[in-house]
């Protein structure tokens, strides 16, 4: 053998060797990113659901059935909002929220002053990327139903909301009694997975 045949022998195997370590260290990785997107904690889109079905995009640009504002700890619909007062984490794609509601349509039918106040229970999971179901408590307890589904409304009607939305925060800003308080979103308390 001459030299340049005992070094192709000699490199042959270490070139294999590093290129066996290579893609096993790129298998690590990817799993280590599995494992971190795995963890994170599942929490619905910030905006606006209606529950799809016939003219559910018109819906959407019409009426509020439900708007997420988790970042602002904020759930409301039409006529009635709630404070998220707690998060809870109930599964790897599910949430509790318990909720300080004002609901003028349930107090009037419970004969109570309109400024009054109920603790309310909605619970979220994640149906698909743009989907959930829904169940809320009315006057603290879950009726018979179980709950809805609701769609993500397109980014047309989210982009309209947000604008709205944006032009009554600056005209609240701008009267001298603001109904809440508007200094930003308190930190969640931490709250262990139920099990």
């Amino acid at each position: 053998m001459n030299l340049n045949q005992m070094r192709y022998f000699a490199f042959a195997p270490l070139a294999v060797a590093l290129t066996c370590a290579a893609i096993g260290d790129t298998r690590v990785f990817a799993q280590q990113d599995a494992v971190k997107s795995s963890t994170q904690k599942w929490r619905p889109k910030n905006g606006i659901y209606e529950s799809p079905g016939k003219d559910f995009g018109q819906k959407c640009r019409e009426t509020t059935d439900y708007v997420i504002e988790l970042d602002e700890k904020r759930i409301s619909g039409y006529e009635w909002g709630c404070d998220v007062t707690k998060l809870t984490d109930t599964g790897p794609s599910a949430i509790k929220l318990n909720m300080t509601c004002d609901n003028y349509n349930l107090a009037g039918d419970l004969k109570l002053p309109e400024s009054t106040r109920f603790k309310e229970v909605l619970l979220l999971r994640k149906v698909d990327d743009d989907t959930i179901f829904a169940r809320q408590t009315t006057n603290g307890k879950f009726a018979r139903d179980a709950g809805e589904r609701l769609a993500y409304c397109p980014e047309d009607a989210q982009r309209t909301y947000r604008k709205e939305s944006e032009e009554d925060r600056a005209k609240a800003e701008r009267s001298p009694a603001s109904s809440r308080d508007e200094s930003g979103p308190a930190q969640w308390p931490s709250v262990a997975p139920a099990k």
